[in-house]
């Protein structure tokens, strides 16, 4: 749709409400989108997206775009998982190397699927360096369980 644009709010939810409590930074980052869009400022407005994904050996390599760089805010993450031919998800050991994300569990040796934040409510932590965060997001399209 012509001079639209989504903002991602994952970081500033409530498990409490779908309204988040944060409105300010969801007004701030709505009206980015419009300026930069609209009025051609050049204000910072798309959070980082997965673009693609490759499998290497036991990881998974996610890499994204509008993202120079990624930021993990808590190396104990429970936002990714990955999992096997069986379907089954495991919470994932995640490194952040520029803009790529490297996933990996000890409980699944040969991976063909990850998500982030695949679930009712999470709170993200993964962020690009504009301090936009990551959309959620999945690599299969396995039917829910």
């Amino acid at each position: 749709i012509p001079n639209s644009a989504i903002v991602i709010t994952a970081d500033i939810g409530s498990n409490k409400t779908i309204h988040p409590p944060n409105k300010t930074l969801v007004a701030e980052r709505l009206a980015n989108a419009a300026l930069a869009k609209k009025y051609g400022k050049n204000l910072k407005y798309k959070s980082p997206v997965l673009d693609s994904h490759e499998i290497d050996g036991d990881k998974i390599i996610l890499s994204f775009t509008n993202a120079e760089s990624l930021e993990l805010r808590d190396s104990d993450s429970v936002n990714f998982e990955i999992a096997g031919e069986d379907k089954v998800f495991f919470p994932a050991e995640v490194m952040v190397e520029g803009n790529k994300i490297i996933l990996e569990s000890n409980r699944v040796k040969e991976p063909v699927a990850a998500r982030y934040g695949f679930k009712n409510y999470f709170e993200g932590n993964l962020f690009n360096s504009d301090e936009l965060p990551v959309a959620p997001f999945r690599t299969d399209n396995w039917k829910a369980k």
